[in-house]
């Protein structure tokens, strides 16, 4: 009988290590988005379309949108939007992401909180606290293009 709990408690053990390794990731990777707006129509504000790449496969890349509030700054005077990468399987990776003005006026900074997300990004935390760019701003509307190494934590 002793072998018998000695057996059921380590099956048990087993299958709750498993479970306990399984509840997150920590992935290191690289974010590059590149971005358009097309033309602007309206003096408050912008949506902006393209492509999200990361460096690690297991996450991959997809396309990225974000809506702009162009009176929405922080106090450091950074456009601040809500982001969705919605990636090639489906899944989503949602966040705040900060642009400098400068950025539109040639190079500058930036940064991007991980807020959530959907499948095995739901409740996925993080962040990209160094994203460096281009950009430009003309009748046709706003392009940049920002890239830096950060981590996203995961639900898996």
């Amino acid at each position: 009988m002793k072998d018998s709990i000695t057996r059921r408690l380590a099956s048990f053990a087993m299958a709750w290590l498993a479970c306990v390794g399984a509840q997150a990731a920590t992935i290191n990777t690289t974010l590059t988005v590149n971005a358009t707006s097309g033309a602007i129509t309206s003096s408050s504000g912008f949506t902006a379309t393209g492509t999200a790449t990361f460096t690690d496969a297991s996450i991959g890349s997809g396309t990225f949108s974000s809506k702009f509030d162009l009176t929405a700054t922080d106090s450091s005077g950074n456009y601040t939007a809500p982001y969705t990468i919605k990636l090639s399987g489906g899944e989503t990776i949602t966040g705040i992401l900060k642009i400098g003005p400068a950025i539109l006026q040639g190079s500058g900074d930036g940064s991007a909180t991980v807020t959530g997300g959907t499948g095995a990004y739901a409740g996925a935390t993080g962040g990209f606290t160094s994203l460096t760019g281009k950009g430009s701003f003309d009748n046709n509307g706003i392009t940049f293009a920002l890239s830096g190494a950060g981590t996203i934590s995961t639900g898996r």
